[in-house]
């Protein structure tokens, strides 16, 4: 993957996008760009737990229209977003699929032998021995 995703930093209702610096990923293979969090994280903690006061006044019912239009939003047809996420994923999810399938079988085949080993702490019985 050589182009690299923006992720919008979204605090306190404000969604931001400049300041952007570059992120490599632990592989290297993805590169994306987010805000410079140095930048807004004095905004993040509260001088009081009065600050969210506002937010006992949101009425039960915009809630539900916030939720409605974030499902609407979370139609995969239509959001980039979603596209983009799953483009940057689809090769690392099959990597992670083919590691749990080795694993899995591993996980098996030490079950099998287990099964199949006698059990540690056990004496085995005698054998008879006719003279």
């Amino acid at each position: 993957m050589s182009s690299a995703y923006t992720v919008p930093l979204f605090l306190r209702g404000e969604v931001i996008v400049d300041d952007l610096v570059s992120f490599g990923t632990r592989t290297g293979a993805a590169k994306f760009q987010a805000p410079d969090m140095a930048r807004h994280v004095h905004r993040l903690p509260l001088p009081s737990p009065m600050a969210m006061a506002d937010l006992y006044e949101v009425p039960f019912d915009e809630i539900l229209d916030v939720l409605e239009a974030l499902g609407n939003a979370l139609d995969f047809e239509r959001n980039m977003h979603l596209q983009e996420a799953y483009e940057a994923a689809f090769d690392r999810l099959l990597i992670v699929l083919a590691a749990i399938t080795v694993v899995t079988a591993l996980v098996v085949f030490l079950g099998l032998r287990r099964a199949s080993a006698p059990e540690h702490g056990t004496t085995p019985l005698p054998v008879s021995q006719e003279s």
